[in-house]
């Protein structure tokens, strides 16, 4: 999560440069629109999805921030898009997939077998 956190914070400078140098707002809004986009699905993403994730309010927020600052045309293309990963994701979460799909990392044996006896307990 913090490489997609690092994305977005050049992804902002490098609009915020192309607005200044170049004076493009449309081409400014769609460089901070995917490191918004990028950063925010990430985070859901690596939470549990859509219906697990305690970050999932960031799709309808995504959603208002592109028809806040872009042309008409522009929020619709950007929302289609978020909404299209969230239903991929959504799709996901309802075919059983866990999100995200990593295996779990133990440093040792001891740390593996206290984490399956503690599963074996778990109802």
């Amino acid at each position: 999560m913090i490489i997609t956190s690092l994305f977005l914070i050049c992804a902002e400078l490098i609009a915020s440069l192309v607005l200044r140098l170049f004076k493009t707002t449309n081409l400014a809004l769609h460089i901070g629109f995917v490191g918004m986009v990028v950063n925010a699905l990430n985070l859901i993403y690596q939470t549990g999805g859509v219906i697990l994730s305690p970050q999932a309010f960031w799709i309808p927020l995504l959603i208002i921030s592109f028809f806040l600052t872009a042309s008409l045309t522009m929020a619709i293309c950007w929302s289609g898009i978020v909404i299209a990963i969230t239903a991929w994701m959504l799709n996901q979460s309802l075919h059983n997939t866990e999100l995200p799909i990593k295996p779990v990392r133990y440093r040792n044996q001891s740390q593996l077998k206290a984490r399956s006896y503690h599963n074996k307990l778990s109802f």
